[in-house]
């Protein structure tokens, strides 16, 4: 069913971290995995060395200080980091007397291996964050926080004196690494982009004259940039101000494509509400298959919106169509569930079935459902089994794959 659907991206990598948790020596009872693999990289170091890796991960919490969507969080993060870089500095000064640019750069190496170990070590403290902030939680910014957290105990340890309290402007936000001024370079929307993210309210006005059709790096438009950062006001804003969503932006998807892979449904809720129609089709494929694709665990509401806004199962390309992505996941059942509305290509989905029709270990889930299929598509469009290659194969005026060698009544 729906709820049997792929899952996110970060579902996945907290699973892959649930199994690397496995290959890590036991910790003592209530240890945190991440905390006992950075007690151990760092027990092993010269005072120096703790010195000067601190120092490290207080510039890296200072670099990734921008990359959380909100801004009290971007000014927490930057206040900090700045905070561990205060508490640090003497003794680093001191470490790093009379070392050579080579010597320097050895040690930025080697601080880069250790945070690299670091980062595949499974952290309970961080799945945790993690699973409370959903799916905009930023990762390698929590990764980050912990770090710095560790080095400030670390500096308990080495007796220094505490930094004082800081309070710190919110950075201007990062997306994928980079700032609005460069993902926005050689573009006229440069300084609408400033505009966003700050968590101020914003209306069509903020953005007259912005050249709203123009795109950044990678294809990236303003709305793109609003959404990342969770700018809801932006969003609407730049909707009123006459924005296309229809128009390809990032990496030539539409954003309602990118909005049906929300929790979050006030995007496409907006969308819908504005108008854009529910099936058009981005580079990433349709907003109904990257609902599916991404079912988050509220029960796939983002493809209940799309389809009670008129969303179709069918698309004229049989990939793009919803008969295939049902196919991938071996639901059967969803498909059954939905063949009154079947108008994909037959033949098209009855070469997809047949991988698992012929499977040596029997076919992926519901086997009576998916004989099921393949009786249908025999009796109501005249398929014949086997369906042999299709590469080449004629087609009708639709598009659809033609059986040339299927006379009627062979079955």
């Amino acid at each position: 069913m729906m709820a049997q659907a792929g899952r996110t991206g970060r579902q996945a990598a907290l699973a892959f971290a649930a199994m690397l948790a496995m290959l890590v020596p036991a910790a003592p009872a209530a240890a945190d995995p991440g905390a006992t693999m950075f007690k151990r990289l760092t027990d092993n170091m010269t005072r120096a060395r703790k010195v000067q890796f601190c120092a490290y991960v207080a510039a890296s919490g200072t670099a990734l200080a921008g990359e959380s969507p909100d801004p009290a969080k971007r000014a927490a993060r930057a206040a900090a980091a700045a905070r561990l870089a205060a508490r640090f500095a003497p003794d680093l000064a001191k470490a790093n007397a009379g070392l050579s640019p080579d010597d320097l750069a050895a040690i930025e190496r080697e601080n880069n291996e250790v945070m690299g170990l670091l980062s595949y070590a499974p952290s309970d403290e961080l799945a945790a964050l993690v699973e409370a902030e959903g799916e905009d939680a930023d990762i390698v910014g929590l990764f980050a926080d912990g770090w710095m957290r560790r080095c400030d105990g670390l500096a308990n340890k080495l007796k220094l004196p505490p930094a004082p309290a800081m309070t710190m402007p919110a950075p201007a936000f990062r997306w994928r690494g980079i700032s609005a001024a460069e993902a926005f370079a050689n573009t006229g929307l440069a300084p609408f982009a400033d505009r966003l993210c700050k968590g101020e309210a914003l209306a069509a006005a903020d953005f007259a004259g912005a050249p709203l059709e123009e795109r950044g790096k990678d294809g990236v438009s303003l709305i793109d940039w609003a959404m990342a950062c969770g700018d809801k006001a932006g969003f609407a804003a730049l909707l009123a101000a006459g924005l296309d969503p229809a128009t390809p932006s990032f990496f030539g998807n539409l954003i309602l494509v990118r909005a049906a892979e929300k929790r979050d449904l006030f995007y496409l809720e907006t969308l819908l509400a504005a108008g854009v129609k529910p099936d058009a089709l981005g580079s990433a494929g349709t907003a109904l298959k990257a609902a599916y694709d991404t079912m988050v665990p509220d029960g796939g509401k983002a493809w209940q919106m799309l389809r009670a806004g008129g969303a179709s199962l069918n698309f004229p390309a049989y990939d793009w169509s919803m008969w295939s992505t049902w196919g991938l996941y071996a639901d059967w059942e969803e498909m059954l569930a939905h063949w009154s509305e079947f108008g994909s290509d037959p033949v098209a989905l009855a070469r997809s079935i047949s991988m698992d029709l012929d499977r040596s270990g029997g076919p992926r889930g519901n086997a009576a459902a998916l004989q099921e299929i393949k009786a249908r598509l025999i009796a109501e469009h005249g398929v014949c089994f086997p369906v042999g290659p299709t590469f080449g194969a004629p087609k009708d005026e639709r598009g659809y794959i033609l059986q040339p060698d299927c006379p009627t009544g062979r079955r």
